[in-house]
């Protein structure tokens, strides 16, 4: 079995409907039908998911019956999401996003996850559940009106993208906002002049692949405010810093890492898989594009905090140098395993020209 995403005209067509025993023609290039056993249908003028099992009865069979060909119909066709043979990858009409791992890829079994998000978390939200402290809270968001470059690392699951989310809201509304992303995650509703921008794999069907780089400097010809990047895994690093450093002051990133002093040691690694340049470049474009770094973590009671925050302040003798600003102090273990702590001021901002500029104070 497999599950298919059917958009357009095709999902209005087979809304609200149970189809068993439905065949359906195959692309050009096949002959025969595909006989579709169980497929049910989603609302209507909604992405309707198909789960099947198919047949072919055709002259000529599938090279793979685990893989078969893109099916359509002779008019109308619809489009069908299987960007990776036995991985799939789609969204539900509420945004929640479904991937699909199949056999044999997929061992014991085809494998559905589904990631929901709920409304939005604003800055206050995560004061109240002690992600960060109201001092922290109110200095990250003087530093997004003043349109500091600002880079959010963190392991998977410690809340980078709501981060992101929350730090988007101190942008100011008449600004235009480009944002990119792997899969469409934000949830930006001040902004009126926002342009949404999401990756695009092979699906099969002759579309290019579209990556994160491509769109970031699809990005610079758009004349955007700022851009916001969901989160940079490999070469697209390069096109990053390019862009946060021709003008683009105020961008926001996330990217992987286990601490600020990993997450620069990783950027550096994923700008060498797409350009060859000398270490000493390299760390003098990060120390030029980016000028906060802020780390969170999930802790062992499964809260998720901020745990450092730390001012990018140049380069010295080919290194980066970090100030720390702020650093969560562990002070225990409090009822039911509770992680007790808070987020303390270390040091001061150095660099305020920015601040300056945009007439702001902290």
């Amino acid at each position: 079995g497999a599950t298919f995403t059917l958009t357009g005209a095709d999902a209005a067509v087979y809304a609200n409907t149970e189809l068993t025993g439905t065949t359906i023609a195959p692309a050009e290039k096949e002959s025969g039908s595909y006989s579709y056993t169980s497929i049910s249908a989603g609302a209507s003028g909604t992405a309707t998911t198909f789960t099947n099992k198919w047949s072919h009865n055709g002259t000529t069979p599938d090279p793979d019956p685990d893989t078969p060909s893109t099916p359509t119909q002779p008019t109308n066709p619809p489009v069908w999401e299987r960007p990776g043979g036995d991985l799939m990858i789609t969204r539900l009409p509420d945004g929640s996003r479904v991937h699909v791992v199949l056999p044999p890829v997929a061992l014991d079994g085809p494998a559905l996850t589904i990631r929901k998000f709920p409304e939005p978390i604003t800055m206050k939200r995560l004061v109240e559940l002690e992600a960060l402290s109201e001092e922290a809270a109110a200095f990250l968001a003087v530093l997004v009106r003043a349109r500091y470059n600002i880079f959010i690392s963190g392991g998977t699951g410690s809340g980078k993208t709501t981060f992101l989310n929350a730090l988007s809201a101190c942008i100011p509304p008449d600004e235009r906002i480009v944002t990119i992303e792997d899969s469409a995650e934000l949830q930006i509703r001040q902004i009126p002049n926002l342009v949404r921008l999401e990756t695009r794999n092979d699906n099969g069907e002759g579309n290019r692949v579209i990556s994160i780089g491509d769109l970031i400097r699809a990005s610079l010809r758009m004349r955007p405010d700022r851009i916001l990047v969901g989160e940079v895994r490999g070469e697209e690093a390069f096109s990053m810093l390019s862009a946060f450093n021709t003008g683009h002051d105020g961008s926001l990133c996330t990217g992987h890492g286990n601490s600020t002093a990993d997450m620069l040691a990783r950027l550096e690694t994923m700008v060498l898989m797409g350009a060859n340049l000398p270490l000493e470049a390299i760390r003098s474009q990060i120390a030029s594009a980016l000028d906060v770094l802020v780390h969170l973590g999930r802790m062992r009671d499964k809260s998720r905090k901020v745990l450092e925050i730390a001012e990018i302040g140049g380069c010295e003798d080919g290194k980066v140098v970090l100030n720390p600003l702020f650093r969560f102090e562990e002070e225990g273990t409090g009822g039911g395993g509770k992680v007790e702590g808070r987020l303390k001021k270390t040091g001061e901002l150095k660099n305020r020209e920015k601040l300056a500029a945009a007439g702001c104070e902290l």
